[in-house]
């Protein structure tokens, strides 16, 4: 695909709604709250002495000016912020030059070519500018064709993105639909070989926890900069989807970095989430604001549930011994 591509009209960093100071040194902002989605994101440094993550809120314009495409993101800074910062300001009109044109439910394999030649002339960008540069950075990402209402997820690195079903109801299941580029995994562990690389083992603590490093240095094998460690580091993302929107299925998504599952599994995160939307469910209900239909709560209530999930997540990874920066990024479609 050519890099000549012109760009699309899009807000590369949309305004925030309103933005809430944690107790907990954190920052709560609600990011979307339109007619196709919610979503809010909880920030926090947490006990690192620097603040390393960045998110994405981009929207993409159609020419009769309705949005076409939102582009959501978590970015996982790690030996500095230059590489996520230039992520958050450049990936979204990279994605949106790529895929603006092509078919949400025909062009599957167009759609994840696409957001690979993304990712890559993203990190060719980012060579050229920031040549001095040795920092890097995972991201995880959404991509939502509005009007088709089905999403994709690219992954480049080990932030995850968790799906739900009827997460606004007491049925709520949540599902890890990403799986985290270790250097341990056979395929990774070929790749580099090949790239004339090498992975290192250790087991660390009581419990001889493995952490395993490419060329000894980082314990993910791709990612965005990393410039020192290329070519066994690379930025081509796993691409999941289409995920079809509705009111039973894959109506929110939590998009985190790493952090959030430093001292904590999926499993439990997921619980605790379904633990905040049932906590939520109950405090809405004697409200008027409360829907008729105990399914299908009112947009208030799923406003209120969206932040609340949003930083609740960031909270337990934080109360559960997280020692990273924690950004956990809430989306809720409307359908």
């Amino acid at each position: 695909m050519s890099r000549k591509r012109k760009l699309p009209e899009m807000d590369a960093t949309s305004p925030a709604h309103d933005s809430f100071a944690d107790a907990s040194d954190g920052q709560l902002t609600l990011l979307a709250d339109d007619a196709d989605v919610l979503c809010a994101c909880s920030e926090m440094c947490g006990r690192r002495n620097s603040m390393e993550d960045q998110h994405i809120n981009a929207v993409v314009h159609a020419r009769d000016g309705s949005t076409k495409l939102r582009i959501f993101a978590v970015c996982d800074g790690h030996g500095g912020s230059v590489c996520a910062r230039f992520l958050s300001r450049n990936l979204a009109r990279f994605v949106a030059a790529q895929v603006g044109s092509l078919d949400a439910q025909t062009d599957k394999n167009r759609i994840v070519s696409a957001l690979q030649e993304a990712f890559r002339i993203c990190q060719a960008d980012f060579e050229k500018q920031t040549n001095a540069d040795d920092s890097g950075s995972t991201c995880c990402l959404l991509l939502y064709f509005c009007k088709s209402k089905l999403f994709y997820i690219a992954n480049c690195g080990d932030s995850r993105a968790i799906v739900f079903d009827q997460l606004q109801t007491a049925t709520a299941t949540g599902k890890q639909v990403t799986v985290d580029h270790s250097p341990n995994l056979p395929q990774e562990r070929e790749r580099i070989a090949k790239a004339g690389g090498f992975v290192v083992s250790r087991y660390v603590g009581p419990l001889g926890t493995p952490i395993h490093r490419v060329n000894g240095c980082i314990s993910v094998s791709r990612s965005f900069g990393d410039k020192f460690l290329r070519p066994c580091i690379v930025e081509t993302p796993d691409v999941y989807g289409p995920f079809q929107v509705n009111k039973k299925s894959n109506s929110t998504v939590l998009l985190a970095c790493d952090g959030a599952f430093e001292s904590n599994t999926c499993s439990e995160l997921c619980c605790e989430i379904e633990r905040i939307v049932n906590e939520c469910q109950s405090g809405g209900a004697s409200t008027t604001n409360r829907s008729d239909d105990s399914q299908h709560p009112s947009r208030s209530i799923l406003k209120t549930q969206c932040l609340a999930v949003a930083n609740g997540a960031r909270k337990f990874a934080y109360r559960c011994g997280s020692e990273d920066n924690i950004t956990t990024m809430c989306i809720h479609f409307i359908v």
